[in-house]
């Protein structure tokens, strides 16, 4: 099983920022790519344009991974 995180959209409200860390995120993404194929289950989960640094969201985003569990629990249980 892996965990991916939801890149974030880059819209008109996008600042320089929000381009440069979707740019980190292509990168790191495609340096993972093979390992997520290898997985038999990815976890694909949202994180809200939550930053490194966003302590204050901390608990929002383990309510996105608690809930990305909840959604794919008889898929996990069956691996």
């Amino acid at each position: 099983m892996a965990i991916n995180f939801k890149a974030d959209d880059i819209d008109e409200n996008s600042n320089v920022m929000d381009i440069a860390m979707r740019t980190i995120d292509i990168m790191g993404n495609k340096i993972s790519e093979e390992s997520l194929e290898q997985s038999d289950l990815v976890l694909t989960i949202s994180t809200d344009k939550t930053g490194l640094l966003d302590i204050e969201k901390l608990d929002k985003c383990y309510q996105y991974g608690y809930q990305a569990v909840i959604e794919n629990l008889d898929k996990i249980k069956e691996i």
